[in-house]
């Protein structure tokens, strides 16, 4: 019961966090954080810890140290044990950090941010995860337009238009699912 508690509680942040309402998906995450440290749930932990770590960046650039200290904290459970989808969001929520940071200069260290962008493609294209490997390849072709590395900004970009093309030719409802059904 309290394992389902503490999942309940991520899903409440994660909410919060797809609405816009960070700050509200702040104490929920925290929630979870707390239940799973009593109950030495590790995966989970580290889920929470990621959730936090994007709704502490969605408050803004000065917030990405902070958001990036908590995903460096959990980044070996997350790597080590957590699935593609998981790995992903940690790569593209630590891309993130690194670009909101206003101290980072993609010109000193690009592979910074480009290194864990193509993991994180990498895993999504193997999960037709559309949505996240489209953010995934918009940051790495606005990494690359910054570098001035058009060929690469333009296979990036095609990239992303290809993921956002095959993401709107997913069924918008249940009610055009059950129209494809019918078809067959």
């Amino acid at each position: 019961m309290q394992v389902e508690n503490a999942t309940v509680l991520l899903l409440l942040a994660e909410i919060h966090k797809k609405s816009g309402s960070a700050v509200l998906g702040l104490p929920y995450a925290l929630a979870c954080l707390s239940f799973c440290q009593s109950l030495n749930l590790y995966l989970l932990k580290a889920s929470a810890n990621l959730t936090l770590a994007e709704l502490w960046l969605a408050l803004g650039p000065c917030e990405a140290k902070r958001a990036l200290s908590l995903l460096h904290g959990a980044l070996p459970m997350i790597l080590g044990h957590g699935g593609l989808e998981l790995r992903a969001r940690a790569h593209i929520t630590e891309a993130k950090c690194y670009l909101s940071d206003p101290q980072y200069s993609v010109f000193n260290e690009p592979e910074v941010v480009l290194n864990p962008l193509k993991q994180a493609c990498d895993g999504l294209q193997v999960l037709e995860y559309h949505e996240l490997a489209a953010e995934a390849f918009y940051l790495i072709a606005v990494v690359y337009d910054k570098l001035g590395d058009l060929e690469e900004r333009e296979k990036a970009a095609a990239s992303f238009k290809e993921h956002t093309l095959a993401l709107q030719n997913l069924p918008a409802s249940e009610d055009s699912l059950f129209d494809m059904l019918q078809q067959m």
